[in-house]
């Protein structure tokens, strides 16, 4: 922890590092007169941001000039490490208390733009400050403006931290920063995410020498990015896993990064035997009740063969119980096709079922032979047909 305390104090002290600047002036009126109760949940800040501005840059601008002049950074979060939170349940505190560190600035800003139907995304890395790479993690954004890719800090563009207490000063330094602009100072965990089509490795962002990227394949970060967002979260997190390991493991907080991510990978898989499980159970009790319902047509089907059908009114009325008893069996069979790569404890009880399935499958077999020869002779011969068959 007090590694953690010796980096923040440098953690905001980067200023001036991009040239291109923007006129915040048209949003700071109207962003400023929002009432505080509009400002308490996503909702109700899209709803104003909605109202007020009509461009996917002027939203978005004023989306990073809000949260920087209102949400501050909690250097007490910080010291007490890593919280175990949802992103939602996040969320909620950072409007509510109007305070965290990164992650709640990032998960607002990103919330905020994709709810105004903004193309964002949070990003998770490491950054360098004052020619020295910081090593503590690092959360920022990137948004989808006019079909590029712009990066914004609201964390960084809030203030900054010195002797241990963090002064309040708005920034428009991190705001719609190009991917090769950017990459200077923030490098990503994953390399997906600088949005360059020759991306740097941590090594040579580490050593602040960039001269050898165009030197690798071209990796057409678009393509890339469609692929991602076809993919499943497990797909996503262990393509995540792979290029940061091949983009290199230079440090322990690469390491953790790498680690974590393979450990949210085997969550992710044993999540989804879970899921194929329970769906799997699930199949087979629509199954099971679906030939409950089958073998209750079937009794009912012999209980009146047994007594010469002279409970039944006619042959119709014979015919439409037996019919019910083979549809809510070919119901079962086909809710038991369903059932894909069961586990073994699964298994058993698949076993047993399809046996069952087997046998009623040969008696209906059997009883619809009879019900034809039943059918086709004439009343007054059929009694002979329940000694003979």
């Amino acid at each position: 922890m007090k590694r953690l305390l010796l980096v923040v104090v440098l953690l905001f002290s980067v200023t001036g590092v991009f040239s291109q600047k923007f006129d915040f002036r048209r949003v700071v009126k109207p962003v400023n007169a929002i009432p505080d109760d509009s400002t308490r949940s996503i909702e109700n800040l899209v709803a104003y941001f909605s109202t007020h501005f009509d461009t996917p840059k002027d939203r978005v601008m004023a989306v990073y000039y809000w949260i920087a002049n209102n949400i501050s950074y909690d250097l007490d979060m910080l010291k007490a490490g890593p919280q175990q939170i949802s992103n939602s349940d996040r969320i909620k505190h950072t409007l509510s208390a109007r305070r965290d560190v990164c992650q709640g600035y990032s998960e607002v800003f990103n919330s905020l733009c994709q709810s105004l139907g903004i193309p964002s995304v949070t990003i998770s890395g490491y950054t360098r400050q004052k020619g020295k790479v910081m090593n503590l993690s690092h959360g920022w954004n990137a948004v989808l403006l006019d079909n590029k890719w712009y990066f914004m800090d609201p964390t960084w563009a809030s203030g900054f931290v010195n002797n241990g207490s963090f002064t309040k000063k708005f920034s428009s330094d991190y705001f719609m920063v190009p991917p090769d602009k950017f990459i200077l100072t923030h490098c990503p965990f994953d390399p997906l995410w600088q949005f360059l089509d020759y991306p740097f490795t941590h090594s040579e962002f580490i050593n602040n020498d960039f001269s050898n990227a165009r030197q690798r394949a071209y990796f057409n970060y678009n393509d890339s990015l469609a692929e991602y967002n076809k993919q499943t979260k497990l797909q996503q997190t262990e393509a995540s896993a792979r290029r940061i390991k091949e983009y290199g493991i230079e440090n322990q907080m690469i390491a953790d990064e790498y680690n974590l991510f393979i450990k949210n990978a085997e969550i992710y898989k044993q999540n989804e035997k879970v899921k194929v499980f329970n769906e799997n159970v699930d199949i087979l009790n629509q199954s099971s009740a679906e030939f409950n319902a089958a073998v209750a047509f079937f009794n009912q089907y012999n209980e009146a063969k047994n007594r010469q059908f002279k409970t039944m009114a006619s042959d119709q009325a014979i015919q439409a119980v037996f019919d019910s008893c083979q549809a809510r069996y070919q119901v079962a069979k086909t809710y038991f096709a369903m059932i894909s790569n069961p586990d073994a404890e699964i298994k058993k009880s698949i076993s047993v079922f399809k046996r069952q399935l087997n046998d009623m499958s040969n008696r209906l077999e059997k009883e619809q032979a009879f019900l034809k020869k039943y059918f086709n002779t004439r009343k007054p011969f059929r009694k002979a047909l329940f000694y003979h068959y």
